[in-house]
């Protein structure tokens, strides 16, 4: 668009009347390049709030997934014999994101036993903790209920996601109406405002 708009001004420049066809090209290219000029503004800052906005969304997408794999940790050791304590414990040092929640839990649980612990743990795994000290207090067994846990968030991601995919034709209407159209207007209608200042002005 430059490069064409830089033509245009050189050949109204040799044309009769060059100096007043030379002015209507100056003017629209100015009314042209203050569009061009606000477009990549304002994508530069959607990008950036979409990429502060995107990182807050795949922290706490991570954290979601790694609850439900906490939780498989976690019935894998009960299965294995291993008591709730410990089977927490080695389930929350492969946990990355929730290693200083699960360390958070068991110290409480080593000063106020294992039902009144779990069920005052609190973070994004706070639910998986309130289970797994419902189910100690209750007596009903550790393995279903986390495995009832575990799959109930799973389907739960699932629905998350599935609705996700779902708006994503809503938000391509922003890019499509801030990038796409601007550019598609200019290019149909300068060469027309172009041509009609420079008739007006002759």
């Amino acid at each position: 668009m430059t490069v064409a708009l830089l033509a245009a001004w050189v050949l109204a420049g040799s044309a009769p009347h060059g100096r007043r066809a030379m002015t209507a090209a100056s003017v629209a290219g100015a009314w042209i390049a203050l569009p061009l000029a606000v477009v990549p503004a304002a994508a530069v800052l959607l990008r950036r709030n979409a990429q502060r906005i995107g990182k807050a969304r795949r922290e706490a997408r991570l954290r979601q997934d790694e609850i439900a794999l906490l939780a498989d940790l976690v019935t894998l050791g009960l299965r294995s014999g291993l008591p709730v304590r410990n089977a927490l414990a080695m389930a929350g040092a492969r946990v990355g994101a929730l290693e200083a929640e699960v360390e958070g839990v068991l110290t409480a649980v080593d000063r106020h036993g294992a039902a009144a612990g779990l069920a005052a743990g609190v973070g994004s795994a706070g639910d998986l903790f309130r289970v797994l000290g419902g189910a100690v207090a209750s007596g009903a067994p550790l393995v279903a209920s986390v495995a009832a846990f575990a799959n109930e968030r799973r389907q739960a991601d699932h629905a998350r996601r599935m609705e996700s995919v779902r708006r994503l034709p809503v938000r391509l209407l922003v890019p499509l109406a801030l990038l796409v159209l601007p550019g598609f207007v200019l290019l149909a209608v300068a060469p027309a405002v172009l041509d009609a200042i420079t008739r007006l002005i002759d």
